[in-house]
């Protein structure tokens, strides 16, 4: 199955797919996936990014596609307190174009996940972001430098692995 937002333009395809928007719920066995955003439809395709949060082991997720600064204050303004989470998947991939502080300071993450390339052309993660993020001490887990991230729900102490597969 492919799931779209429902605010952007696709192809047709052939495999079944399922349109989200915020308030929809996606249930995979006994994972709860809640759809938060998108919130409307905006301009700006990044903002038009699947946002969802789910709980995992007793851990918060929240996951943010590629939205940008007015998707996150819309996301603010509308969960405020809900937008909590353990963990932090870093819109954009590290751009200053997200991961303000007001969006920071609601979430509050105790740990950030950025997925990025190494050496990327765009200089992601942008610094301003990692200074927010190491300003709050959210521990920093980057695709760049630690190649695979996995959460291992059934371990007992250190839940996190990373591997480098090269």
């Amino acid at each position: 199955n492919i799931v779209l937002s429902a605010y952007g333009d696709y192809q047709s395809y052939q495999t079944p797919t399922k349109y989200v928007k915020a308030h929809d719920v996606i249930t995979c066995k006994s994972l709860k996936l809640d759809i938060l955003g998108p919130l409307k439809s905006y301009n700006n395709e990044n903002n038009q990014s699947i946002v969802l949060q789910f709980n995992l082991s007793d851990q918060t997720f929240l996951f943010t596609g590629d939205i940008e600064k007015e998707a996150e204050y819309d996301l603010v303004s509308y969960y405020q307190s809900r937008l909590k989470s353990d963990v932090l998947k870093i819109a954009h991939h590290g751009s200053n174009t997200s991961s303000t502080d007001l969006f920071l300071s609601f979430v509050y993450p105790k740990i950030a996940i950025i997925s990025l390339g190494y050496n990327n052309k765009f200089g992601f993660p942008h610094d301003d972001v990692l200074d927010r993020l190491n300003i709050s001490r959210t521990k920093i887990y980057r695709t760049d430098y630690n190649g695979t991230i996995i959460f291992l729900p059934s371990k007992k102490k250190e839940k996190w692995l990373t591997y480098i597969p090269y």
